[in-house]
């Protein structure tokens, strides 16, 4: 509970930051400044593409195999030293107050570790998330005000070099809804401030997700981001020697581009 405490803070600072009776006012000095478009209700589909985007996550909490817990801390370095291979994307389709978007973020580690003795193992440990949902605008002014749901698949599976070869394969897929608020502000409204947070279940006993970005839109069809990002499961399944729980929170900063047409 405290960790979701903590997002709707979040949330709440936002929206008071966006309602503030400075929100949005325009300098009577930058009138002849040429001004970034932004976001309008138009007939035709407004397109958004972040290629790719780097989310600098540690994990921490406990995961569960047969009758085993053990404790999960990988940091963001610890992630990176061992990365073998990784792929990040966000998309968006907007027309009127509607709104479709889809996200993926795919990593492959390969850390080593020792074992008894100081034998040598090594480990692979595959995980991805795909995200795909929707979107409904409130209201279109600043602050914007959107609802959304969708549905969040998670593949997660590793094995540990052993004799036998230990190994986890899990799928699952879970629901969600949430809101999300923005706020333009600055000079022609080029700085963006947006505030997500969602929770769900489904196969999974919780999921839940939250974030805070700033935007900047440098031209037309580009803009800089920057942020940060939580991303929670409470997942179990199986039973005596075959179950398996991860009870996690992903978190850390993220930052990339968007291209917009």
């Amino acid at each position: 509970m405290k960790r979701l405490t903590s997002q709707i803070v979040l949330l709440l600072c936002v929206y008071f930051f966006a309602t503030g009776p400075a929100a949005g006012e325009s300098n009577p000095q930058d009138d002849n400044a040429k001004a970034v478009p932004a976001e309008a209700e138009t007939d035709k589909w407004q397109f958004l593409v972040a290629p790719f985007y780097i989310w600098a996550a540690g994990i921490s909490g406990t995961s569960s195999l047969g009758p085993v817990t053990a404790p999960l801390n990988v940091t963001f370095r610890d992630a990176l030293e061992n990365l073998e291979g990784i792929f990040t994307i966000h998309a968006q389709a907007r027309r009127k107050k509607i709104a479709l978007f889809t996200d993926f973020m795919y990593l492959d580690l390969g850390p080593k570790t020792t074992g008894p003795g100081g034998i040598p193992l090594s480990a692979s440990v595959k995980n991805a998330i795909w995200e795909v949902g929707a979107s409904y605008r409130l209201r279109q002014a600043s602050p914007s005000v959107e609802v959304l749901a969708g549905a969040r698949t998670s593949f997660l599976s590793g094995s540990l070099q052993l004799a036998p070869v230990i190994g986890i394969d899990e799928t699952w897929v879970d629901g969600f809804g949430g809101v999300r608020l923005g706020q333009r502000f600055g000079k022609n409204d080029n700085w963006r401030l947006t505030g997500r947070a969602d929770i769900g279940a489904g196969q999974a006993d919780l999921t839940w997700s939250s974030i805070l970005l700033l935007s900047y839109r440098v031209k037309e069809w580009l803009s800089l981001d920057a942020g940060y990002k939580w991303l929670g499961y409470d997942y179990e399944t199986g039973s005596g020697v075959t179950r398996f729980t991860y009870d996690v929170t992903y978190q850390g900063p993220i930052a990339g581009f968007e291209l917009h047409w």
